[in-house]
């Protein structure tokens, strides 16, 4: 990976050369998918004058378009990248045959890169291990993340972030490594000369997001105390509005009921998936403390709240909020009951 974004730990050395001719790049993560891109390319200008990039639309693209494009010379630059996003539709059916053949004889003047959200194993992989790379793109876990962030702090934006202002902001924003760079830049921007980014500052510049806050909700039912959960229950409302504890709250009786479905049907077929991995974990544990026909009931419940506070009514803004407030913290208690068998 690029010097700059700071390596990941107990990942193996920098795999892309300039004599890479296929680029597999696979995961949801486009901060990293463009990150490797832009390392190909520097590497490319290394040798050559700069490289003609090409992009083509994997599910509309034709194969027989993309190779006589990496066959072809550049008008300008001696060497081609050319992209192709949405790379599982790209390879499916037919087309898989002759992308394997291109694979065991590449042009030598083009690298093609392949960006793909999801990706299923065959032995196109093998065969692009032969003349290139894969580089996986997934999300990573927190304690990656501040890690990088250390890194991609000093060496991109030439600022220390203290280990501890480090694990602030990534608990903050979560492992979203461009929204984390986003605001490493803007710290690095308001940090003084000579000096490190520290708990203070991020406290200061860096709020919570909407997103983790929703996480934080699902979170709060499935794990806290009653008494625990009715404050920071309150704490949140004071700062966020009703409207995203109810999705929050609907949000995660949709992946309980769905979790609690596919233990009794005997783990059949994949398992829901949920995000991040911490609600995951604890999802799947309170599923199994009650049958699905309970978590049926409380969606039931919350969709029967979300309803009832978007129904016209005469009273005061003020009366209405006290309302909203009352019906979330017995919802939210109703969660934290049945989660906890």
């Amino acid at each position: 990976m690029l010097s700059a974004m700071g390596k990941r730990p107990a990942t193996k050395p920098e795999p892309i050369t300039r004599e890479t001719r296929i680029l597999l790049l696979t995961g949801k993560d486009a901060y990293l998918q463009s990150a490797y891109l832009d390392q190909l390319k520097a590497l490319v200008a290394e040798q050559d004058a700069p490289s003609d990039v090409l992009k083509f639309d994997g599910e509309r693209a034709d194969p027989a378009d993309v190779f006589d494009e990496c066959r072809s010379m550049g008008l300008m630059a001696q060497h081609k990248i050319v992209v192709v996003d949405n790379a599982d539709q790209f390879v499916k059916g037919d087309n898989r045959a002759r992308v394997e053949k291109y694979a065991q004889s590449p042009s030598e003047s083009a690298c093609l890169v392949l960006r793909a959200g999801t990706w299923h194993k065959g032995k196109l992989d093998k065969m692009i291990g032969e003349v290139g790379v894969h580089m996986k793109c997934d999300a990573i876990g927190e304690l990656d993340a501040i890690r990088w962030s250390i890194a991609r702090s000093e060496k991109q934006h030439r600022r220390v972030i203290e280990p501890g202002a480090a694990e602030l902001l990534v608990e903050r924003l979560g492992p979203d490594l461009a929204h984390l760079d986003s605001e490493l830049a803007k710290l690095a921007a308001a940090c003084a000369d000579g000096g490190s980014i520290d708990h203070a500052l991020v406290e200061q510049f860096v709020g919570v997001s909407r997103e983790q806050n929703v996480y934080d909700i699902q979170l709060l039912a499935l794990t806290a105390p009653p008494e625990k959960t009715l404050a920071k229950l309150r704490d949140i409302l004071a700062n966020d509005a009703p409207i995203r504890v109810r999705f929050a709250l609907t949000d995660l009786a949709k992946k309980l009921h769905a979790s609690a479905r596919w233990m009794e049907d005997g783990r059949h077929g994949q398992p829901p998936k949920i995000w991040p991995h911490s609600v995951a974990n604890a999802v799947m544990g309170a599923a199994r403390n009650a049958p699905p026909r309970a978590f049926a009931d409380l969606l039931t419940k919350t969709v029967e709240a979300d309803y009832s506070s978007k129904s016209f009514s005469k009273s005061s803004v003020k009366a209405q909020l006290e309302s909203e407030t009352r019906t979330l913290e017995i919802l939210i208690l109703r969660f934290a009951a049945i989660c906890r068998g």
